[in-house]
């Protein structure tokens, strides 16, 4: 499963993806924009992929975490280390939370992939 944020986003945005039709297990996640986002100590964004409010798989763009977002590559999210984090029951909903966690960045439109399979 795709889905493009197609613009700019500058401040915190939530964005319903699916309501899980039965138990799905998260695999994978990987998210791409064309022009990149730099890693940065006091300007950074937290991307999430959450069922309610537990973080599935996440990647931060402040320094020292997973950092930058390279311009037109694919990076994966790093996944919660607890499985049942990754597991969707039917009729959860699946969301992309970007969190513009400090200071004033601007995160450029991108796609976010979602694999995983049906329990």
């Amino acid at each position: 499963m795709t889905f493009d944020h197609a613009t700019a986003v500058d401040a915190d945005r939530t964005d319903k993806l699916w309501k899980v039709p039965r138990a799905f297990r998260l695999e994978r996640v990987s998210y791409v924009n064309p022009t990149g986002l730099a890693n940065h100590a006091a300007n950074f964004f937290v991307l999430k992929l959450t069922k309610g409010a537990t973080v599935a798989a996440s990647w931060s763009t402040e320094t020292g975490e997973e950092g930058t977002l390279t311009a037109d590559t694919f990076v994966d999210f790093t996944l919660s280390a607890t499985d049942a984090d990754l597991v969707f029951a039917a009729d959860d909903e699946m969301k992309l939370f970007l969190d513009e966690a400090a200071g004033t960045a601007t995160l450029p439109a991108g796609r976010i992939t979602i694999e995983g399979f049906y329990l």
